[in-house]
C-alpha cells in the first residue's frame, strides 16, 4: 500500500489513488473481521466495506483497462454498476443504522445476484472480445 502511495506521488495518475481506494476497502474490511472476536465494530459495516470493495474495483478495471476507449458499450455497463453499487452500499449502511434487518435481508441476496449477473456478463464480453477465436 505505501509503495502504491509512492507511485500516486510520483507519478500524479489517478489509477494509483483508485488502486489505493481498492487497497483500503480490502484493509477496512479486514479489520473489521478481526475487530469481530473484540465487537469493536459493527456488523453492519463489513457489509457495506465488502459492497464497496466491488465498487472500487469496478472504478479501477475502467480505468486500468481503459474501457472508454476500447470497449465504450461495456464502460457504460460498468460505470453504471459501480453507481449502482455504491448506491447499495449507502442504502445499506442506512438501512442498519436505523436497524432495519428485516429489509436487509432482502437487499443481501440481491446485491449478490446483481454481482453474480455482472461478473457473468464481463466473462462473457472478454470471450466475444477475444481475438484469437
Amino acid at each position: 500500500m505505501l509503495f502504491t502511495v509512492v507511485l500516486l506521488y510520483q507519478y500524479r495518475d489517478p489509477i494509483y489513488l483508485l488502486y489505493l481506494v481498492y487497497l483500503a476497502n480490502i484493509y477496512l474490511r479486514e479489520s473489521y473481521n478481526y475487530s469481530a472476536d473484540f465487537g469493536w465494530l459493527p456488523v453492519f459495516q463489513r457489509n457495506v466495506t465488502s459492497i464497496l470493495i466491488a465498487a472500487s474495483l469496478g472504478a479501477f478495471y475502467r480505468h486500468f483497462l481503459q474501457l472508454k476507449l476500447l470497449a465504450p458499450r461495456f464502460d457504460k455497463l460498468v460505470k453504471w454498476y459501480t453507481i449502482a453499487i455504491t448506491a447499495i452500499a449507502l442504502l445499506v449502511w442506512i438501512l442498519a443504522a436505523g436497524n432495519q434487518g428485516a429489509v436487509l435481508q432482502y437487499v443481501f441476496p440481491v446485491v449478490d445476484t446483481t454481482n453474480l449477473i455482472f461478473t457473468f456478463i464481463a466473462l462473457i464480453s472478454c470471450r466475444a472480445a477475444d481475438p484469437s477465436r
